[in-house]
């Protein structure tokens, strides 16, 4: 089989119930883009890519993306990559404002002693 062959896949849209087919190729940079913003959204460790949990996940979904799950040195270099992306993307937008933008933070702890900080914008 040739590895550079690309799949066909149907995706079921839960909204419309419709099904779309395109063509699917293993893209292990896509992937782990893809899990450096899971670490991120959900907050997990680093570490999360060691376990026993992931991998066993990630053998039935995509299994030739076992041998190729990154460390978690790597999904932090990959995680900060993210950040500095962002980070300039930002940047590039606030620079291209015609007006000032003035910025509050405010910290406060909930009943559950959950920590929160807000940041508002305004121009």
């Amino acid at each position: 089989m040739d590895k550079k062959q690309k799949k066909i896949s149907l995706v079921k849209d839960p909204h419309t119930e419709s099904v779309t087919l395109f063509n699917w190729s293993f893209d292990a940079e896509a992937i782990r883009l893809v899990l450096a913003k899971i670490i991120i959204i959900d907050e997990h460790p680093f570490s999360m890519v060691e376990k026993e949990g992931l991998r066993g996940f990630m053998s039935v979904s995509c299994p030739q993306f076992v041998s190729n799950v990154p460390s978690r040195f790597t999904v932090a270099r990959h995680c900060k990559k993210l950040y500095c992306c962002e980070r300039d993307a930002l940047k590039m937008t606030l620079k291209s404002l015609k007006s000032r933008i003035a910025l509050t933070t405010d910290c406060w702890t909930s009943i559950q002693n959950l920590n929160y900080l807000c940041l508002t914008a305004i121009s």
